[in-house]
């Protein structure tokens, strides 16, 4: 007979780093999130004050969800977020509606792409966690 006991502090990915870093670079970019379908249909977000913090929290309680944003210059972004992906990869597609938006998006996505490639994903808990 084999112990199968899993410990209580067992490593878990904490998505939320990653997908805030994400946020912040399309923020950066001109982008806000106004609609977010984690499966149960497209919910608008509040317009202010946070409607990054809430389109994270929304993003990271599922495996996927898509993400509606408008752009500073008019256009809109859909990004479609898995999280059982590598970090740099959460966003596995995305579709915009301008030239302009698509080369904000591409300049975050080349940003975050920088600093999250080849890095593992953040734990819950801390290091030892």
């Amino acid at each position: 007979m084999y112990d199968v006991t899993v410990p209580v502090n067992h490593y878990r990915k904490d998505s939320r780093p990653v997908v805030g870093s994400f946020l912040n670079r399309l923020a950066h970019e001109g982008f806000t999130p106004t609609h977010v379908d984690d499966g149960e249909g497209w919910e608008k977000l509040p317009p202010s004050p946070h409607p990054f913090a809430a389109a994270r929290e929304m993003v990271t309680a599922v495996d996927d969800s898509n993400v509606h944003f408008k752009h500073k210059d008019g256009g809109t972004l859909t990004v479609y977020f898995i999280l059982a992906n590598d970090p740099e990869e959460i966003a596995a597609d995305w579709s915009v509606t301008r030239g302009e938006t698509s080369e904000a998006m591409e300049r975050a996505w080349s940003e975050f792409s920088r600093i999250w490639e080849g890095r593992d994903w953040p734990k819950k808990g801390g290091e030892n966690a």
